[in-house]
């Protein structure tokens, strides 16, 4: 019998996860029971400030508590890790939902999320959306040269148009149609239909 480093009650031995540390030099290494070191990585798995669990500030090794965990805890647990080791981790854009999605289910720019099949934008972390996203480093380059070089932005899917000659009537490739001075939806406003010089 031993006992439980947290509950202090007194337990089997093959009942209790012994470790190497204690703080205090006494004689006995602390021990914690099944329930007490369930209750510390369930908490260590809702506060990502409690992870991982540790004993006399070290973590506790997860493969020396497997067979004391429940299967589900150990998944959830071996998630988070996951979760907080990721870079630039993405969350479903959902408000409802803002689960972590895998970076398995990330694909180019986009995140699906498996528990409400909500799509997230990679980069402005947002729903996501058609175009080029404006959060971008690139994209924002791009903006900035286009700008130079006065080139156009879809106004319905964001894709960067040059007009080299030809009427200001813009057709994009996703068949919208708008003025290239203005960017308004075609025959919505007053600017010229042409400049000769363009044509």
């Amino acid at each position: 019998h031993a006992q439980c480093s947290s509950c202090l009650d007194i337990h089997d031995i093959f009942d209790l996860l012994q470790l190497g540390c204690n703080r205090y030099g006494g004689e006995q290494a602390h021990a914690y029971c099944r329930e007490c070191l369930e209750g510390l990585f369930e908490s260590s798995v809702n506060d990502p400030s409690l992870f991982p669990p540790r004993c006399c500030s070290k973590p506790i090794e997860v493969f020396a508590c497997a067979p004391f965990l429940s299967k589900d805890l150990l998944a959830r647990f071996v998630e988070k890790k996951e979760e907080l080791e990721t870079p630039n981790p993405t969350y479903c854009s959902n408000p409802e939902c803002a689960k972590w999605v895998k970076p398995a289910n990330i694909r180019a720019d986009s995140a699906k999320c498996l528990a409400c099949s909500q799509k997230t934008c990679i980069t402005c972390k947002a729903k996501q959306h058609t175009g080029l996203c404006p959060e971008d480093q690139d994209v924002k380059r791009l903006l900035v040269i286009a700008e130079e070089l006065q080139w156009k932005a879809c106004p319905k899917c964001k894709n960067m148009i040059e007009l080299g000659r030809g009427c200001y009537h813009i057709t994009c490739r996703c068949r919208y149609e708008f003025c290239y001075l203005c960017v308004a939806k075609w025959k919505t406003c007053t600017c010229l239909t042409w400049d000769e010089r363009n044509i």
